[in-house]
């Protein structure tokens, strides 16, 4: 990462924009009340669950749970980054975005937190794929089928789960960890 948003920039291009503005360009909004209703754009639905709050400057879904601000929307429409989103707010809004290069001790907790990121990833993938697999996952299959948890809200939800034992995410054959 080449650089970083000073913090008072990132608030500046926030009170400039009008989530409902923005968000408008993307779904179509219909005011109900204080706030304003759409689909939702990250799931599939036919009555709008998705509410904006212009007073509040964020986004809601009651139907799959996100939420967030302008930076957060455009963040998952797109499928970018942060600071991506930032210069598309301040590029919308007129506003010059400036960056700064970053200390040593910033890219390393920078780089700390996307290792962190990448690692609970990776636990996540193998919990899912767990809970997927066909011998090791069935009792757990079972266990969601009886509390009438559907196979999509369990993927939804990003549902998994851990085979007995401390050190699965370490070994190769989690079969050979649930033998010990």
């Amino acid at each position: 990462m080449a650089g970083f948003i000073p913090e008072d920039n990132i608030n500046e291009v926030r009170n400039a924009c009008n989530i409902v503005d923005v968000v408008s360009q993307y779904l179509s909004l219909k005011k109900s009340g204080r706030n304003y209703l759409g689909l939702c754009p990250f799931h599939s639905e036919k009555t709008p669950s998705f509410t904006v709050s212009e007073e509040k400057q964020i986004f809601h879904c009651f139907g799959c749970g996100q939420g967030g601000n302008v930076f957060t929307f455009l963040m998952l429409y797109h499928q970018i980054e942060f600071p991506e989103a930032v210069q598309m707010v301040a590029q919308k809004c007129g506003i010059a975005v400036t960056t700064r290069g970053m200390s040593p001790e910033q890219k390393r907790r920078w780089q700390d937190r996307e290792e962190l990121f990448k690692i609970n990833g990776a636990a996540l993938e193998f919990f899912r794929k767990k809970l997927a697999d066909s011998r090791l996952g069935k009792r757990a299959r079972e266990y969601l089928e009886k509390r009438r948890i559907p196979l999509e809200t369990s993927r939804e939800f990003l549902l998994g789960y851990a085979p007995p034992g401390w050190r699965n995410l370490l070994r190769s054959d989690p079969y050979e960890q649930a033998a010990l």
